[in-house]
């Protein structure tokens, strides 16, 4: 299962054919773009396949803005609901996709359980109501299986709970 939704958004952890890759490029002055990449080249793709040999080696840094837990996190659900609106209509199996978008959402919504500050936390939960109401566009357009609409629901009630 080499999807970005299981394996993680992470540019770094991937080789690309440049066909894909062709006329992509990061979107400037985006935090947390890695997200938004990866989704628009797994619309691209065809196959994908896995190698299990270790080519990159990543060092993680204290202070970087990856590690750190803020208001600005809410930008990964942010790119990854609309990388998913842009490509959505080309996806072979929207309901899947959905699906996998919803579990996403609920995780990005216990991981802003983290951030230490009450009113940056309060922050990130603003942030991120407007692009779940978005999500629901989604989910009432392409469907979505049981499970996922029960994490997703966990995920509103979070965030109109703790904003």
């Amino acid at each position: 299962n080499l999807i970005p939704f299981k394996t993680g958004f992470f540019v770094w952890i991937r080789l690309y054919k440049k066909s894909v890759i062709a006329n992509l490029t990061f979107p400037k002055g985006m935090v947390y773009e890695d997200m938004f990449y990866t989704v628009h080249a797994f619309a691209k793709a065809k196959r994908s396949v896995r190698l299990d040999s270790c080519l990159v080696y990543y060092r993680k840094r204290e202070n970087s803005i990856t590690a750190a837990r803020s208001s600005q996190y809410s930008h990964l659900l942010i790119n990854v609901i609309t990388a998913v609106q842009q490509v959505i209509d080309v996806s072979p199996n929207q309901k899947a996709l959905v699906s996998l978008l919803q579990q996403r959402a609920l995780i990005l919504m216990l991981k802003g359980l983290k951030i230490k500050d009450k009113q940056d936390r309060k922050q990130y939960f603003s942030l991120c109501l407007p692009k779940l109401s978005e999500l629901t566009l989604l989910v009432d357009a392409y469907g979505s299986d049981f499970k996922s609409k029960i994490f997703y629901f966990l995920a509103i009630l979070m965030c109109r709970v703790l904003k």
